[in-house]
């Protein structure tokens, strides 16, 4: 923490409260001993309830002294220009602005225009600064970044990732690292498949930004699936690419640990409340976590310095658990807690079109069948006897291997040429 002086606000303030005839009646008390002569419960009561105010103003103050001593210290630009040069990074980045850069880490944005709507996106200024710090770490340290939002169905992870998504693109442009467009179709991804796809189309283009909507592919019962092996292999070997992922998931339990615990730097865990008067839900409230890369974070919200070992441990040990996985992470370990407003950075409806179209193809996209499995499932998917009623979601998709897979592997000569095969077979036999 820095030794320089506080501004006159936070003075004027304390003074306030200590010159309060309420504060004042106790530090009187406090300080004779006659109030502590026939000491009753009514005397320790009124004790107690007139210290934990005083406390909590004075906690107020601190919270935001806390988070303004972050917001405001500053950044050693010219030390980074000597790295930047020494280490041949102006032939890499050579459109690196430093002016800019240090502007934007000193002034936190607090907001910026959705690109698909008049509505305006409102940032928390201690998360946008961690951003800021992430994107220098990736150009000088070399590494990734990937960010997790984890919450039940209807918690706003979508919304939440859409707009730091376009916050990280806009802070990427603003310094000159990058200069392809924002859009859906170059940055949200809904499958496994199309993400690893894009993995290896961009595996050369640093700072490019990935969305992957629906994390829930990565769950537990997935792991030995190539699909899902695979795209951890590029998360643990491809750090170099200098990718920025977000992943919306349920809960983070659904990470394999050691990804969570060496690749995964920030985590929000969003939540919902309901408003007593209307009974209506309110989205964004949001608990922030790092998984610090060096020895020590800072807490705003807990008011202490967070080792990395205990939070690599508590992590751990919660992750391992299969009984507690699924559990939300500790408000004990969060770095800061704050309020997303619902503004999405796409076109919502343009959103949920791709999504459709997405799902449509994930239904039967990575399923794989041999000759004889096509056949039998051809000749004898019949999902009226199987008992499975329209309108469901089972029999959406085996409608959609059906129609759609079966009806491509059945036109096919070397499926219609099995097929005759196994039915000569059939007739030798009986």
């Amino acid at each position: 923490m820095s030794e320089d002086k506080l501004s006159k606000y936070y003075t004027n303030e304390l003074e306030t409260l200590f010159d309060s005839k309420r504060n004042q009646n106790l530090f009187q008390k406090i300080v004779s001993k006659e109030y502590f002569e026939n000491f009753t419960f009514y005397k320790l009561k009124s004790l107690y309830f007139g210290v934990e105010t005083l406390h909590n103003n004075l906690k107020r103050l601190f919270e935001k002294a806390s988070v303004n001593e972050f917001i405001t210290n500053s950044l050693d630009i010219d030390e980074l220009y000597k790295i930047y040069k020494s280490k041949g990074l102006d032939k890499v980045y050579p459109n690196l602005n430093f002016k800019r850069l240090k502007e934007l880490y000193e002034n936190p944005i607090e907001s910026l225009k959705s690109p698909a709507y008049r509505n305006h996106m409102i940032f928390d200024k201690v998360v946008v600064k961690k951003y800021v710090i992430g994107i220098i770490q990736m150009i000088f340290n070399n590494m990734d970044m990937v960010v997790c939002f984890c919450g039940r169905e209807g918690t706003g992870k979508t919304t939440a990732s859409t707009q730091d998504a376009y916050l990280v693109y806009w802070l990427l442009n603003e310094i000159g690292l990058i200069d392809y467009d924002y859009n859906l179709k170059n940055v949200m991804y809904h499958n496994l498949k199309n993400i690893i796809g894009a993995f290896n189309k961009y595996i050369k283009n640093p700072f490019r930004i990935f969305i992957l909507d629906e994390g829930n592919e990565l769950n537990r019962k997935n792991w030995s699936n190539p699909v899902v092996d695979l795209f951890f292999q590029k998360m643990r070997r491809e750090r170099s690419s200098l990718r920025i992922i977000f992943i919306n998931l349920p809960q983070l339990g659904e990470l394999m640990p050691s990804i969570t615990l060496s690749r995964v730097n920030f985590v929000f865990q969003l939540s919902m409340k309901t408003d007593l008067k209307t009974k209506l839900a309110l989205k964004g409230n949001c608990y922030y976590y790092i998984i610090p890369r060096f020895k020590n974070i800072y807490s705003y919200l807990n008011k202490r310095l967070i080792s990395q070992y205990e939070i690599i441990n508590q992590f751990g040990t919660l992750l391992e658990d299969k009984k507690k996985y699924l559990q939300p992470l500790p408000k004990s370990l969060a770095v800061h807690r704050f309020t997303r407003n619902g503004v999405w950075s796409f076109n919502e409806n343009k959103y949920e079109a791709n999504k459709k179209r997405a799902n449509e193809e994930f239904s039967t996209s990575t399923i794989t069948l041999t000759k004889s499995e096509v056949y039998f499932l051809g000749t004898y998917l019949n999902l009226k006897k199987l008992g499975i009623k329209p309108g469901t979601r089972a029999y959406f998709a085996l409608s959609q291997l059906r129609n759609k897979k079966l009806g491509v592997a059945l036109k096919t000569d070397d499926t219609i040429k099995a097929i005759g095969e196994m039915e000569e077979k059939d007739d030798k036999e009986e």
